[in-house]
């Protein structure tokens, strides 16, 4: 099996099946005795798992990618064994504090749901880690018969948690614990984790490597979880629950643009590198015009589809008049959305010229007005100013992308 489509796979069969797995948790939690707010629980503690994954890829995962196929390919399974000795000493604690001192809980609900979080995190992490081992070893086929496992495991699971009424955020998580072992059990043997793993090993050399590598990853992380997010603990805190597991589930049905976007940024990124390399400026220019096109015209297409099928995708996803009260949110991720595939082009080409400062800067800026516009709206408009400040926040991120972006090219132009 080609790399390519290997790697497109694995995304996809992983990817699909968490957004299938939210879907369907969001259409039994609004008709079970929790209701939507004990969705809206699941999915702000998952947004805080999904920050300490940030920290997880860029100090491990990120780091890997390059020394294991490079500086430690000779004696790979003493850095494998290490890297696990970080994780467990290193990763898992730190998650269980997170899940200790979130703020915004108002209910046993949510405290019963971080409580599941904090026993599967570490297994997910794990998950996701000897995923990264297949990629480093060059045989994301590897990755895929995980993914595979994964997804079967999880679909399994969520037909148990609802045939024995177990709906609630703590089954939530524990099912998605459990399909991570099934894929750890499938990946772990073939990348080279054996069954009595040695997490005695510490190498001080490797840990300052991948701080050294990784310190600018880690806080582009954070940057980006802070402008994104974010909104979703900040509206469970001001707003309630229900309205976080709302927005959250109207987002799901953009979901699947933002990952074909994502898909297609990866591959055209090494393409506009070797124009910029080979060709200059000007075929730069005129290619990124092009994707951004492409990316702006495919986007408005299938925003146009949900606005005028919203209601309708909506009882097919949700089966639940909940979520149709507040179709009006789906104007709002649209626009949002449009921006966002123009600012995916805008950060193909200042990636592809090496300008990464650039477009940490623009994350900064979308922390900045989460922080000071969007945090006030929220807290004077409820959800309505979430969704504002979400929009104004990517408005300009995206701007700040376009002018940084037409600046370099105009000073590197002949």
């Amino acid at each position: 099996m080609p790399d390519l489509t290997a790697s497109a796979l694995d995304q996809g069969l992983l990817s699909g099946a968490n957004l299938a797995y939210n879907i369907l948790l969001a259409r039994w939690f609004a008709a079970s005795a929790e209701g939507v707010g004990e969705y809206g629980a699941f999915s702000i503690v998952y947004s805080i798992y999904l920050f300490a994954y940030g920290l997880h890829a860029a100090l491990i995962l990120e780091p890997m990618a390059v020394f294991g196929a490079g500086k430690y390919h000779a004696r790979y399974q003493q850095y494998l064994e290490s890297l696990m000795t970080v994780q467990v000493a290193f990763l898992v604690i730190p998650f269980l504090a997170i899940g200790g001192v979130i703020f915004f809980s108002k209910s046993n609900l949510s405290l019963n749901t971080i409580a599941g979080a904090c026993l599967v995190a570490p297994l997910m992490m794990i998950f996701g880690f000897v995923r990264r081992a297949c990629y480093t070893l060059t045989r994301p086929d590897w990755a895929v018969r995980g993914s595979l496992v994964h997804a079967v495991a999880l679909g399994m699971g969520a037909l148990i948690m609802v045939r024995f009424d177990l709906i609630s955020g703590f089954f939530a998580f524990l099912t998605l614990g459990v399909a991570s072992i099934a894929g750890i059990l499938v990946v772990a043997p073939v990348v080279g984790i054996r069954s009595r793993l040695r997490l005695t090993r510490w190498d001080g050399l490797i840990l300052w490597r991948h701080w050294r590598f990784g310190k600018w990853l880690l806080a582009s992380s954070i940057l980006y979880w802070a402008s994104d997010s974010i909104y979703l603990p900040l509206i469970g805190y001001w707003a309630g629950l229900e309205e976080a597991g709302i927005f959250k589930a109207l987002r799901n049905i953009i979901f699947p643009l933002n990952q074909v976007v994502s898909a297609f940024s990866l591959l055209f990124l090494p393409i506009a590198a070797g124009i910029w390399h080979q060709d200059g400026i000007i075929a730069l220019t005129k290619w990124i015009k092009r994707i951004i096109s492409m990316f702006v015209f495919m986007t408005i297409i299938y925003i146009l589809f949900v606005l005028f099928y919203g209601d309708f995708l909506i009882t097919i996803l949700y089966s639940n008049d909940v979520y149709k009260n507040y179709d009006w949110i789906l104007v709002f991720l649209g626009a949002a959305a449009i921006l966002e595939s123009l600012k995916q082009g805008t950060s193909i080409s200042l990636t592809a010229m090496e300008q990464t400062r650039l477009i940490f800067r623009t994350r900064i800026a979308g922390v900045i007005v989460t922080l000071v516009i969007g945090i006030a709206l929220l807290y004077w408009m409820g959800l309505r100013g979430a969704v504002w400040g979400y929009v104004v926040s990517v408005f300009t991120v995206t701007l700040m992308s376009v002018l940084y972006a037409k600046r370099t090219m105009n000073n590197v132009a002949p």
